[in-house]
């Protein structure tokens, strides 16, 4: 099968082999689908030509070594010389493919190397390499630029990044699968699981046991059944004692499902060769069949856990997207024993509630890959407002007012949600909202976090609800919510800044609060709605009778002497 070329391939190269040169250590960032191997084998072809030099290539896992050694042969005509843990000799090559640990071990076996591309590097295992290449050039490549442990950010390697499309672009333009998400009601609560320090995700052990109550493996079977009528599916679970079990289940309901793990690594081969020939095969796993793993013929993924990592969520839903048309299956249906039919969506089905629960948002939303890179987040910070359809289980942006997802049987489910109608005379009904607002507990949780983040989170959670309820964010309405969190703002203030002395004597001018607030409250709206919206005015909305017009803009200081009762200045 010849590789085309797609012009954001050709675009993107082109700017990062520009950045490359200037900066010496750069970032490509190409989502799963964008052909990101082909990119880097295309920059690698071209320094090979332009300079006296060779290309070392590494990866991380074997079936990502083939992957780089086929496509650098079909693209450079050049063939790679492998360094793995078989190598022993010395070889002058123009372009060196190799894993880690095995190039540590066996740096006298290559020479000669002038630019060094790194796949996968969010990986932490990768950054022990930087060091050893002072003077090459090098190429750091991931479809997920956020480092997989907090205390080395991908930015302190590398010096920018290059972006490629984003997946919902991909999609359009037919380069991967649509998704349909889809999240059960009965899944397991992470919300009390502990954080371990080293992987900054849910502790293993204690999530591990969590789902292996028989409810929830049992659960795993019945949304497969009801979503995923009998075809190609990889379900990831915690630990490989949940994979077991759930495999295990899965064949006692007479399904065709096997495990694989570390604990029978050597059938490794024989299980995928399994797997990719039967067409209602379902392959258990932990964290596996990822990375490098590539099976146009999936049609469900089942994430069996729950995460605070996006790279893991994404890496993992990933597996279900790749094309599978009329033209794949003209090139590739030799290789199959069964006849292969085309794909016009892959399922997601969430039981760990991570899309939602934990706001990564859908598998396909935009992601501002740049400003990660540069700001990564803390675990859990979020993307977008996500709510369930309570029909189908399908997983649909906070503001949609009808289901259009497909149910199993193919008809759109058509779901109708009740519009939230708010009046200004219901404002105290609103205000209720607030009660389940905790200004001292979201004050207890970002205590280690600089002072005034606990003001601007006490935004996030009123800016969400205001999203969540109205589909027509008019000024009286954005008004209303930005008077209730002002007096939450208020709160906060007098409970737990009052009195202090501070070097700036700004920090006590009201203005200063009122600016502060007005700018995230209108950055929170961009993140749930993609546009700033800013309050216009400061209403005094408490009228002495419901044809009273409002008196209009008060100062702070006006507004916290009326209605709080305070006469300092906020």
């Amino acid at each position: 099968m010849s590789i085309q070329n797609r012009q954001f391939q050709i675009d993107t190269v082109d700017h990062t082999y520009k950045k490359l040169l200037e900066e010496r250590v750069w970032c490509m960032q190409g989502a799963t689908g964008s052909g990101k191997t082909v990119m880097f084998c295309k920059i690698a072809q071209r320094y090979v030509r332009q300079f006296n030099k060779s290309v070392l290539i590494l990866v991380n896992r074997k079936e990502l070594l083939g992957q780089a050694y086929d496509t650098v042969k079909e693209i450079t005509g050049i063939t790679p010389y492998i360094i793995n843990a078989e190598t022993k000799r010395y070889a002058i090559a123009r372009v060196y493919i190799g894993m880690v640990e095995s190039l540590i071990a066996r740096t006298n076996l290559f020479d000669n190397v002038g630019l060094v591309i790194i796949d996968e590097c969010h990986i932490a295992n990768f950054n022990k390499v930087i060091p050893m290449f002072m003077e090459e050039l090098i190429l750091g490549c991931t479809a997920t630029p956020l480092a997989t442990s907090k205390l080395m950010p991908i930015k302190r390697f590398y010096n920018g990044i290059t972006l490629g499309p984003q997946i919902e672009t991909l999609i359009g333009m037919g380069y991967l699968s649509q998704n349909v998400t889809r999240c059960p009601k009965d899944i397991v609560d992470a919300s009390e699981f502990k954080v371990d320090r080293m992987s900054d995700d849910y502790n293993v052990a204690q999530m591990s046991a969590a789902y292996q109550v028989q409810k929830h493996v049992i659960n795993v079977v019945k949304e497969y059944r009801i979503f995923c009528k009998r075809e190609k599916t990889i379900v990831f679970n915690v630990s490989i004692e949940h994979s077991n079990n759930v495999a295990e289940c899965f064949r006692e309901m007479g399904y065709n499902c096997r495990h694989l793990g570390s604990d029978n690594e050597h059938e490794r081969d024989e299980i995928l060769k399994w797997f990719k020939e039967t067409k209602d095969a379902i392959l258990c796993n932990v964290m596996i069949a990822t990375v490098g793993f590539d099976e146009p013929s999936v049609r469900n993924i089942i994430l069996n856990f729950s995460t605070l990592s996006l790279v893991k969520y994404i890496q993992c839903c990933g597996r279900g997207s790749r094309v599978m048309d009329e033209i794949f299956i003209k090139e590739n249906q030799w290789k199959y024993p069964y006849q292969l039919e085309t794909k016009d969506y892959f399922n997601i089905i969430d039981m760990g509630g991570n899309s939602a629960t934990n706001k990564f948002g859908d598998w396909n939303q935009d992601r501002d890959w740049e400003y990660i890179f540069y700001h990564p987040p803390q675990p859990g910070e979020g993307i977008a407002p996500v709510k369930t359809c309570p029909q189908c289980q399908g997983l649909l942006h906070a503001a949609a007012r009808q289901c259009n997802l497909k149910l199993p049987n193919g008809d759109l489910c058509l779901h109708e949600f009740k519009k939230i109608q708010m009046e200004e005379q219901d404002i105290e009904e609103m205000i209720m909202i607030t009660k389940g607002i905790n200004v001292d507990e979201i004050t207890t949780k970002y205590r280690k976090k600089y002072e005034y983040y606990p003001m601007l989170a006490l935004g996030e959670h009123v800016v969400e609800r205001m999203c969540k309820s109205n589909s027509n964010l008019t000024d009286d309405i954005v008004n209303r919510y930005f008077k209730m969190y002002y007096e939450l703002c208020c709160e906060w203030y007098d409970k737990f800044l009052a009195g202090k002395e501070y070097r700036l004597d700004t920090i006590e001018d009201s203005a200063f609060h009122i600016k502060l607030a007005t700018n995230n409250f209108g950055n929170l709206c961009k993140r749930f709605t993609g546009n700033i919206i800013t309050p216009t005015k400061f209403y005094d909305w408490k009228s002495e009778t419901k044809d009273e017009k409002p008196t209009g803009i008060l100062t702070v200081d006006e507004y916290r002497q009326k209605y709080l009762g305070h006469e300092k200045t906020a």
